[in-house]
């Protein structure tokens, strides 16, 4: 009877390889889908719309320049400012002077040349960051400029050992509420909504040092201005409260609307942390 013949298939090295590398890859994908019980250890990141960032810095590129009496009162008043801030310390008679100055002469720049000079010139104001915090300009000039600004940096986590650590467009946010604030305007007073997420998101979700009061005030309003990870930092200030049972709700609610197993896993945990 005549033999039959078998073809006999060898697998080569790289293919074995393949081979385990596939079974790796299923096996973590299944023990990744099974529930685990695993408590959060930090809350989401910033998240900004690039598009909507660039269009921001475009239109304020495209404000022109503004001139006169005002502007000139406005921008030695602002650099006196800046000045005060660096130095050891001036008299309160001083400082509100300076203060009543600044509000008369925004209200006669506004008088004079309507709401649209003022955002020319802090948006003029917001072209010398940039240089200052890089250390391009001469020391005294960047005392006018940045002021108190690079402790304000510290102070929040945007700035470690005089680096910035933040994004430019938050500190170039925080920046223009600071603008704000000496000019005696709101301080989000000409804010886009990816602004209000920059200034409000960045103290949410990043000043760790700054109280859980202020945090979560800011995270409203982050939420409010349209922010992206809000509802998974709710859950997590929760569970930093030490409400472990509004927490895993929280985050139950992310993995029934979301399918996110990150946050089903931190449900599991913390159902079982509370009494």
């Amino acid at each position: 009877m005549p033999s039959v013949g078998v073809k006999s298939r060898q697998v080569t090295a790289s293919g074995t390889r393949l081979i385990v590398a596939s079974m790796a890859a299923a096996c973590a994908a299944v023990l990744l889908a099974l529930p685990q019980a695993v408590f959060p250890r930090e809350g989401p990141g910033l998240a900004l719309d690039p598009l909507a960032v660039r269009e921001v810095v475009r239109r304020e590129e495209r404000l022109g320049p503004v001139s006169g009496a005002e502007v000139d009162r406005l921008a030695e008043l602002y650099a006196a400012q800046g000045r005060a801030e660096t130095s050891e310390g001036e008299r309160r008679e001083e400082f509100e002077a300076r203060m009543q100055a600044l509000t008369e002469a925004v209200a006669a720049l506004r008088a004079a040349k309507g709401d649209e000079a003022i955002a020319a010139l802090r948006a003029e104001a917001l072209r010398a960051l940039e240089p200052a915090l890089a250390g391009a300009l001469d020391p005294a000039e960047e005392q006018a400029v940045l002021g108190s600004f690079p402790r304000m940096l510290e102070r929040y986590g945007a700035m470690r050992g005089g680096r910035l650590v933040a994004p430019f467009f938050v500190a170039r946010t925080l920046y223009k509420a600071r603008w704000n604030g000496i000019h005696r305007l709101p301080l989000t007073d000409g804010f886009a909504p990816i602004e209000r997420q920059a200034y409000y998101g960045w103290l949410a979700l990043h000043a760790h040092d700054a109280p859980a009061t202020r945090r979560l005030a800011a995270l409203e309003a982050y939420a409010e201005a349209g922010g992206a990870g809000a509802a998974e930092a709710r859950a997590y200030f929760a569970a930093l409260a030490g409400r472990p049972a509004e927490a895993a709700v929280r985050y139950g609610e992310l993995w029934e609307q979301r399918g996110d197993l990150r946050a089903r896993n931190h449900a599991l945990a913390l159902q079982g942390a509370g009494p």
